[in-house]
């Protein structure tokens, strides 16, 4: 590998051009490509597909080993402390290092708050974007966002894909929910633009997503194609509205979805491979000159119109820059090749590839990618543990906790009582920390803390009966039920064993992550809404549980 430099020359736009000219066709391509690395521990997949096929950058995902291969087991990635992480991170520059032209690659990473967040190990852990939004003040979403963006460059990511701009307006949105700012388009683009703020001065590149917006959906694109219907009128006056806000100020990425949308391509193409709406809306009319990314090609939502590699060629001939490509088979060669014949017979004129190339490589100089490839693993561990980051997201737990209501009076509990704390347990999101530290079970521990007569019940997701007539037995020997009801993506953890807890006449109450729940469970007479999993708001419920603080909160939703 090549020697460790902290003072790489930067490159200018001239230098940029000069570089490009000096590329391959295989090394263009290759930049347009985001590419995965699962796990902790460098493999000679990742190496080489970082060789071979010159990838732009990695999607970094620490907590599971690998994913997209059956042959492979999917698990619990060896744990690491961030600066274990970043010395990998710093690894795998050294690889990229090495290529021709040594062109840096640009590492990104999922982490909007609550379960939605790809590294937690080490780090502090923030609300979602709702539960910014609750707390009622923009600056400290910023803060948030600044200090979040700070432990991720420490580390060694540079970009991450956040803000989540949809607008949320179905409350039955399988995959959006919380992770939205709110269902009022100017919420969204007010908390929006704070976090993009907050994440360029933390030095990390901001990507608004789901362009053109898939607030409005009761399907998941992860699974299939859903499909818009709005006119057109109102995706202006509501989908794009924060789209059009962010870009004025400086929007640096934007990521597409894999939604159709009737009023804007009314062939039923995913927008991430529609030319009408990647360059005719988002570049030519909305005038975006920045980095325009896909959605994991993977999402069925594009797989249900065409295969995932000619759909990475018909993404970059649609307008997009770069493809994120997540498989560990051999789709990202697929990929590349389907991409590589795109251009050879003119699908994807070879002066458009050179423009997103000169976008990606403008943006990696702008963030400074070339001066500054790699990172000081202590000083990763000093900043993810110093102070700052924590108070920030100890300051949003808690200013986001939203008491819905108590008509049922039994706040606050009393330190005397025996508790039954109820928590859904799902490994693939709840667990996925690998750390007890970042588990659901902080709010059990911060329950038996106050309350030494606590017990735990947990059951695997989905419920059952058998799991439903268990919490219903067990919480008759029990003063009151704390029934946690903890929510990413899908269908809700607990609600048919709370309804049956009610039915049974046992007293309970709710600590949800999900403001919704105070439509869904109209039998809970006490609702506790937190906006997170994390530890920060599992201690702030606890604290609200019993009387030590006021939750100050209020729903981020208009009516």
């Amino acid at each position: 590998m090549s020697a460790r430099s902290d003072a790489e020359p930067a490159r200018s736009p001239d230098e940029i051009d000069r570089m490009i000219e000096q590329m391959t066709l295989d090394q263009k391509v290759g930049q347009c490509m985001t590419l995965a690395f699962y796990g902790t521990e460098l493999t000679d997949k990742v190496v080489d597909r970082i060789e071979t096929l010159h990838c732009g950058g990695l999607r970094i995902t620490p907590h599971v080993t690998t994913a997209g291969n059956p042959d492979l087991v999917r698990g619990p990635a060896p744990y690491c402390t961030p600066g274990q992480y970043a010395e990998t991170l710093n690894d795998l520059q050294a690889v990229a290092a090495d290529r021709p032209l040594g062109l840096p690659l640009h590492m990104v990473t999922d982490q909007e708050g609550d379960f939605s967040v790809d590294i937690l190990r080490g780090l502090a852990l923030f609300p979602s974007q709702m539960g910014l939004t609750a707390t009622g003040s923009v600056e400290l979403a910023r803060r948030c966002a600044r200090e979040a963006a700070r432990q991720l460059r420490a580390i060694g990511v540079h970009m991450i894909h956040s803000p989540v701009l949809d607008v949320n307006l179905n409350p039955k949105n399988p995959e959006i929910g919380c992770r939205s700012f709110s269902n009022s388009p100017r919420l969204c683009a007010e908390y929006g633009e704070a976090m993009m703020e907050g994440l360029r001065e933390g030095g990390i590149i901001a990507t608004g997503k789901h362009f053109p917006g898939r607030g409005d959906s009761e399907e998941d694109a992860h699974y299939t194609l859903p499909v818009l219907k709005a006119p057109r009128e109102r995706l202006d006056a509501v989908e794009l509205m924060p789209y059009r806000e962010l870009i004025s100020k400086g929007l640096p990425a934007v990521m597409t979805a894999h939604n159709a949308y009737e009023a804007l391509d009314p062939t039923g193409t995913p927008a991430s491979i529609s030319r009408d709406i990647v360059t005719g809306l988002l570049r030519d009319e909305l005038g975006f000159d920045g980095v325009i990314t896909t959605d994991s090609m993977g999402m069925e939502g594009l797989k249900a119109f065409c295969p995932e590699p000619e759909g990475c060629a018909r993404a970059l001939a649609a307008g997009n820059d770069l493809v994120l490509v997540k498989e560990c088979d051999d789709t990202p060669f697929e990929a590349h090749e389907a991409i590589k014949r795109a251009v050879r017979d003119g699908r994807i004129p070879e002066e458009q590839l050179d423009a997103s190339v000169r976008r990606i490589l403008g943006m990696k100089h702008r963030y400074g990618l070339f001066a500054d490839r790699y990172v000081r693993p202590e000083m990763a561990d000093s900043i993810c543990g110093s102070p700052p980051p924590a108070e920030a997201a100890d300051a949003a737990a808690e200013q986001c906790l939203t008491l819905v209501r108590d008509s049922a009076r039994l706040l606050p509990l009393s330190t005397t009582m025996e508790v039954m704390v109820l928590l859904p347990i799902h490994t693939l999101y709840h667990e996925k920390g690998n750390d007890a530290g970042c588990s659901p079970v902080r709010l059990y521990h911060a329950i038996r803390d106050r309350a030494p007569r606590t017990a735990l019940v947990e059951f695997e997701v989905p419920e059952t009966e058998e799991s439903i007539r268990h919490a219903v037995a067990r919480a008759a020997q029990f003063d009151v039920v704390v029934a946690g009801n903890l929510v990413w993506r899908g269908p809700a953890t607990s609600h048919r064993t709370i309804r049956a807890l009610i039915e049974a006449g046992r007293r309970v109450a709710v600590v949800s992550n999900n403001i919704y729940d105070d439509r869904f469970l109209p039998e809970a007479g006490t609702l506790l809404v937190t906006y997170s999993g994390m530890p920060p708001s599992a201690d702030a419920a606890a604290a609200a549980l019993f009387g030590e603080m006021r939750p100050a909160g209020a729903s981020p939703l208009s009516e």
